[in-house]
Protein backbone atom coordinates (compact mmCIF):
# COMPACT_ATOMS: atom_id res chain seq x y z
CA UNK A 1 0.00 0.00 0.00
CA UNK A 2 2.05 2.99 -1.17
CA UNK A 3 1.23 6.86 -0.52
CA UNK A 4 -1.75 6.88 -3.08
CA UNK A 5 -3.85 5.02 -0.33
CA UNK A 6 -4.35 8.22 2.13
CA UNK A 7 -7.27 9.19 0.02
CA UNK A 8 -9.54 7.07 1.23
CA UNK A 9 -12.11 6.94 -2.07
CA UNK A 10 -10.63 3.16 -3.37
CA UNK A 11 -9.93 0.35 -1.91
CA UNK A 12 -7.93 -0.98 -4.76
CA UNK A 13 -4.30 0.14 -4.52
CA UNK A 14 -2.61 -0.65 -7.50
CA UNK A 15 0.61 0.94 -9.44
CA UNK A 16 -1.75 -0.82 -13.19
CA UNK A 17 -3.34 2.54 -12.68
CA UNK A 18 -2.01 6.58 -12.53
CA UNK A 19 -2.03 8.58 -8.88
CA UNK A 20 -5.29 10.66 -10.14
CA UNK A 21 -7.22 7.62 -10.39
CA UNK A 22 -7.03 6.93 -6.54
CA UNK A 23 -6.99 11.55 -6.33
CA UNK A 24 -10.52 11.77 -7.78
CA UNK A 25 -12.88 12.95 -5.70
CA UNK A 26 -16.14 12.14 -7.52
CA UNK A 27 -17.98 9.50 -5.14
CA UNK A 28 -17.30 6.36 -4.19
CA UNK A 29 -20.03 4.49 -6.52
CA UNK A 30 -18.86 6.00 -10.05
CA UNK A 31 -16.57 2.97 -10.49
CA UNK A 32 -19.74 0.68 -10.63
CA UNK A 33 -21.32 0.48 -13.05
CA UNK A 34 -25.58 0.80 -13.30
CA UNK A 35 -25.54 2.63 -10.18
CA UNK A 36 -25.89 6.30 -9.07
CA UNK A 37 -23.83 7.97 -6.33
CA UNK A 38 -24.84 8.32 -2.87
CA UNK A 39 -21.80 8.81 -0.70
CA UNK A 40 -19.15 11.35 -0.70
CA UNK A 41 -15.78 10.04 -0.22
CA UNK A 42 -14.30 10.03 2.50
CA UNK A 43 -10.63 11.52 3.20
CA UNK A 44 -8.36 11.03 5.99
CA UNK A 45 -8.08 13.52 8.98
CA UNK A 46 -4.29 13.20 10.56
CA UNK A 47 -4.87 13.01 14.38
CA UNK A 48 -3.01 16.41 16.25
CA UNK A 49 -0.18 15.55 18.38
CA UNK A 50 -1.43 17.09 21.40
CA UNK A 51 -5.47 16.60 22.10
CA UNK A 52 -8.06 18.71 23.19
CA UNK A 53 -8.11 17.80 26.75
CA UNK A 54 -5.42 15.07 28.41
CA UNK A 55 -8.82 12.91 29.29
CA UNK A 56 -9.68 12.15 25.37
CA UNK A 57 -9.17 9.47 23.42
CA UNK A 58 -5.23 9.58 22.42
CA UNK A 59 -4.64 9.79 19.67
CA UNK A 60 -8.03 11.74 18.08
CA UNK A 61 -10.25 9.76 16.14
CA UNK A 62 -10.48 10.57 12.66
CA UNK A 63 -13.02 12.64 11.62
CA UNK A 64 -15.43 11.82 8.84
CA UNK A 65 -18.38 13.86 7.07
CA UNK A 66 -20.16 11.48 4.79
CA UNK A 67 -22.99 12.50 2.61
CA UNK A 68 -26.15 10.03 3.30
CA UNK A 69 -28.89 9.88 0.96
CA UNK A 70 -31.97 11.68 1.15
CA UNK A 71 -34.87 9.34 3.32
CA UNK A 72 -37.10 7.35 1.06
CA UNK A 73 -40.56 6.31 1.75
CA UNK A 74 -40.52 2.21 0.59
CA UNK A 75 -44.27 2.52 -0.10
CA UNK A 76 -43.85 5.12 -2.58
CA UNK A 77 -40.43 4.81 -4.22
CA UNK A 78 -39.97 7.95 -6.86
CA UNK A 79 -37.52 5.66 -8.99
CA UNK A 80 -37.20 2.47 -11.27
CA UNK A 81 -38.71 -0.39 -9.38
CA UNK A 82 -38.06 -1.74 -6.05
CA UNK A 83 -34.42 -3.41 -5.21
CA UNK A 84 -34.97 -7.12 -4.46
CA UNK A 85 -32.63 -9.83 -2.60
CA UNK A 86 -32.88 -11.39 -6.23
CA UNK A 87 -31.80 -7.81 -7.92
CA UNK A 88 -28.85 -7.83 -5.85
CA UNK A 89 -25.78 -6.31 -7.64
CA UNK A 90 -22.83 -8.85 -6.46
CA UNK A 91 -20.51 -6.04 -8.26
CA UNK A 92 -21.39 -3.27 -6.04
CA UNK A 93 -22.20 -5.50 -2.72
CA UNK A 94 -18.80 -6.68 -3.00
CA UNK A 95 -17.39 -3.39 -3.79
CA UNK A 96 -18.98 -1.62 -0.57
CA UNK A 97 -18.07 -4.60 1.49
CA UNK A 98 -13.94 -4.84 0.43
CA UNK A 99 -14.10 -0.64 1.02
CA UNK A 100 -15.77 -1.75 4.74
CA UNK A 101 -12.81 -3.22 5.53
CA UNK A 102 -10.02 -1.26 3.67
CA UNK A 103 -11.29 1.54 5.93
CA UNK A 104 -11.13 0.01 9.63
CA UNK A 105 -7.34 -1.30 8.16
CA UNK A 106 -6.69 2.32 7.38
CA UNK A 107 -8.02 3.42 10.99
CA UNK A 108 -6.38 0.72 12.42
CA UNK A 109 -2.80 1.97 10.55
CA UNK A 110 -3.74 5.35 11.29
CA UNK A 111 -3.98 4.82 15.26
CA UNK A 112 -1.01 3.34 15.44
CA UNK A 113 1.13 5.25 12.98
CA UNK A 114 0.43 8.44 15.25
CA UNK A 115 2.47 6.69 18.04
CA UNK A 116 5.54 5.89 15.81
CA UNK A 117 7.28 9.56 15.66
CA UNK A 118 7.62 9.81 19.46
CA UNK A 119 9.70 6.31 19.68
CA UNK A 120 11.26 6.23 16.07
CA UNK A 121 10.71 10.43 15.41
CA UNK A 122 12.86 13.42 15.24
CA UNK A 123 14.32 14.94 18.71
CA UNK A 124 11.71 17.80 18.48
CA UNK A 125 8.54 15.17 18.00
CA UNK A 126 9.89 12.93 20.92
CA UNK A 127 10.12 16.54 23.14
CA UNK A 128 6.64 17.42 22.05
CA UNK A 129 5.21 14.33 23.23
CA UNK A 130 7.41 14.48 26.25
CA UNK A 131 5.93 17.90 26.88
CA UNK A 132 2.46 16.47 26.27
CA UNK A 133 2.76 13.68 28.77
CA UNK A 134 4.08 16.73 31.39
CA UNK A 135 1.83 18.84 30.67
CA UNK A 136 -0.74 15.81 30.97
CA UNK A 137 0.09 14.98 34.21
CA UNK A 138 -0.08 18.21 35.43
CA UNK A 139 -3.41 18.86 34.68
CA UNK A 140 -4.26 15.38 36.28
CA UNK A 141 -2.58 16.68 38.97
CA UNK A 142 -3.82 19.52 39.38
CA UNK A 143 -7.60 18.60 38.90
CA UNK A 144 -6.98 15.71 41.35
CA UNK A 145 -6.47 18.44 44.21
CA UNK A 146 -8.85 20.24 42.93
CA UNK A 147 -11.00 17.48 43.23
CA UNK A 148 -9.83 16.60 47.23
CA UNK A 149 -10.33 20.33 48.47
CA UNK A 150 -14.07 20.18 47.19
CA UNK A 151 -14.26 16.73 48.97
CA UNK A 152 -12.92 18.53 52.11
CA UNK A 153 -15.32 21.81 51.67
CA UNK A 154 -18.07 19.62 50.92
CA UNK A 155 -16.70 17.65 54.07
CA UNK A 156 -16.33 20.50 56.02
CA UNK A 157 -19.90 22.21 55.35
CA UNK A 158 -21.42 19.11 55.97
CA UNK A 159 -19.64 18.25 59.17
CA UNK A 160 -21.36 22.58 60.01
CA UNK A 161 -24.26 21.29 58.78
CA UNK A 162 -24.62 18.40 61.04
CA UNK A 163 -23.36 20.42 64.53
CA UNK A 164 -25.80 23.08 63.77
CA UNK A 165 -28.79 20.34 63.49
CA UNK A 166 -27.16 18.84 66.66
CA UNK A 167 -27.67 21.80 68.40
CA UNK A 168 -30.60 22.52 67.67
CA UNK A 169 -31.65 19.11 68.37
CA UNK A 170 -30.01 19.68 72.01
CA UNK A 171 -31.91 23.36 72.02
CA UNK A 172 -35.51 21.47 71.32
CA UNK A 173 -34.61 18.57 73.86
CA UNK A 174 -33.57 21.12 76.48
CA UNK A 175 -36.71 23.56 76.00
CA UNK A 176 -38.71 20.61 75.89
CA UNK A 177 -37.28 18.66 78.89
CA UNK A 178 -37.78 22.43 80.89
CA UNK A 179 -41.70 23.11 79.75
CA UNK A 180 -41.54 18.83 81.39
CA UNK A 181 -39.93 20.06 84.21
CA UNK A 182 -42.54 22.97 85.00
CA UNK A 183 -45.81 21.46 84.12
CA UNK A 184 -44.41 18.03 86.77
CA UNK A 185 -43.73 21.24 89.23
CA UNK A 186 -47.33 23.20 88.86
CA UNK A 187 -48.78 19.59 89.04
CA UNK A 188 -46.94 18.39 92.47
CA UNK A 189 -47.63 21.58 93.91
CA UNK A 190 -51.09 21.32 92.83
CA UNK A 191 -51.09 18.25 94.79
CA UNK A 192 -49.66 19.05 97.74
CA UNK A 193 -52.16 21.61 98.10
CA UNK A 194 -55.27 19.85 97.27
CA UNK A 195 -53.69 17.02 99.64
CA UNK A 196 -53.46 19.81 102.07
CA UNK A 197 -57.05 21.32 101.57
CA UNK A 198 -58.41 17.80 101.79
CA UNK A 199 -56.78 17.32 105.38
CA UNK A 200 -58.08 20.75 106.53
CA UNK A 201 -61.89 20.25 105.36
CA UNK A 202 -61.73 17.17 107.32
CA UNK A 203 -60.11 17.99 110.42
CA UNK A 204 -63.11 20.62 110.28
CA UNK A 205 -65.81 18.41 110.03
CA UNK A 206 -64.29 15.60 112.38
CA UNK A 207 -64.15 18.77 114.80
CA UNK A 208 -67.52 19.82 114.26
CA UNK A 209 -68.93 16.16 114.39
CA UNK A 210 -66.82 16.03 117.67
CA UNK A 211 -68.61 19.27 119.19
CA UNK A 212 -71.86 18.08 117.79
CA UNK A 213 -71.84 14.97 119.27
CA UNK A 214 -70.74 16.51 122.77
CA UNK A 215 -73.68 19.16 122.94
CA UNK A 216 -76.28 15.91 122.41
CA UNK A 217 -74.95 13.84 125.08
CA UNK A 218 -75.51 16.68 127.59
CA UNK A 219 -78.99 16.01 127.00
CA UNK A 220 -79.09 12.42 126.45
CA UNK A 221 -76.58 10.15 127.62
CA UNK A 222 -76.67 7.32 125.12
CA UNK A 223 -74.09 7.61 122.29
CA UNK A 224 -76.26 6.81 119.64
CA UNK A 225 -73.49 7.17 116.65
CA UNK A 226 -70.99 5.30 118.58
CA UNK A 227 -68.45 7.76 117.65
CA UNK A 228 -67.85 8.51 121.36
CA UNK A 229 -65.80 5.43 123.33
Amino acid sequence: MGKESNALGYPFVSQRHSAAVYEDKSSILHRVPLRTAIVEPIRRVRAPIKTRSVYDVYPAPAHYDPAPPARVNPYHAVYGTRKTCVQETDDASHYMHERTKWMLRKEYERYHETWKPYYYGTKSEQEQYKSYLRQGLKQQMSDKAKRLKEADAAKSLEAKQVEELCRAFDEKTSATQHARKEFLLKFRDANKQLIAEREQFRKLERRNTISLEQLQLRFNPINWSCTLK
